[in-house]
């Protein structure tokens, strides 16, 4: 692990800018790093789909139970990022098992 590792950790959540900046100067050897950017795409992806189902669904019982889902996932965005700048290794729930990038 090295300065780049947390930097880069740090930098995938914060916007889509951060995440590609991270992604194209990872390391694929360094596994926290390419947790991060796992975890933060995920979020990411998730987040998108969560805004325009809601766009399009309009108001109801749809929109609220997604508003909660992305209170959810608002949580796990800032528990990546406590986790990025303690350098912790450990997945987040719900989306740190699922990897999109090697």
């Amino acid at each position: 692990m090295t300065e780049n590792t947390k930097k880069f950790s740090i930098i995938t959540y914060i916007t889509l800018i951060g995440w590609i900046i991270a992604f194209v100067n990872r390391d694929t050897n360094d596994d926290i790093m390419m947790q991060h950017i796992n975890q933060s795409f995920v979020i990411l992806v998730g987040q998108i789909i969560i805004n325009l189902i809601t766009n399009l669904a309009g108001s109801g019982i749809i929109s609220t139970i997604l508003f909660v889902v992305s209170l959810g996932l608002l949580v796990l965005w800032i528990m990546g990022l406590v986790r990025a700048v303690k350098m912790n290794g450990e997945p987040l729930p719900l989306v740190g098992s699922i990897k999109l990038f090697q």
